[in-house]
């Protein structure tokens, strides 16, 4: 919130790259996961239950995914939205 409040400049580049470091860290660990001496295909068998099926537990997933990312853009939204003088 400081940042942004200082700077919205600041605010969106560090989102860049902290954007670019997950997708690297992400990377690192899914090729990291394959390179194990104890890697089987068994492990990556999805987790659902047996009464409720694979299709509504996707749905589940879906419908609650997106309420997962609010908030991560409207700082710099909002600061572009004001008439004031930043100081």
């Amino acid at each position: 919130m400081l940042i942004t409040i200082k700077e919205a400049s600041v605010s969106e580049s560090l989102q860049y790259y902290f954007c670019i470091a997950i997708i690297s860290i992400i990377l690192l660990l899914f090729f990291s996961a394959f390179s194990s001496y104890s890697f089987s295909f068994e492990s990556l068998k999805t987790l659902t239950k047996e009464s409720q099926g694979l299709f509504s537990s996707i749905i589940m997933m879906v419908a609650v995914a997106p309420w997962a990312y609010i908030g991560f853009d409207n700082i710099p939204q909002t600061t572009e939205e004001f008439n004031f003088p930043p100081n």
